[in-house]
């Protein structure tokens, strides 16, 4: 997902995380601790992270599932948590 319109990207994306990580926690999802890269979330037939990008405007996700289905069942998980944040680009949730 692009970051569009922050001159400070790093700054912005960082708070995403913080905030994607707090909510995570207010809706019960497990978090993998320590991660590194960014914000794992542990489901029960998968995983989704979400970073920033070394150098881009960018966040980007990777989601994992064990389960037929699995993934798109997370990925609504997923845009639920990252909902309000007006300078990241969502539009890859509607494709």
């Amino acid at each position: 997902m692009k970051i569009m319109g922050e001159e400070d990207f790093r700054t912005y994306g960082q708070g995403v995380l913080e905030t994607f990580e707090q909510r995570a926690e207010k809706a019960g999802i497990r978090i993998a601790k320590p991660s590194y890269e960014g914000v794992r979330l542990v489901f029960p037939n998968g995983w989704a992270l979400l970073r920033m990008s070394l150098h881009d405007p960018q966040m980007p996700l990777n989601v994992e599932s064990r389960k037929r289905g699995g993934v798109a069942e997370i990925v609504k998980e997923v845009e639920k948590l990252l909902a309000g944040f007006t300078s990241l680009d969502m539009s890859v949730f509607r494709s």
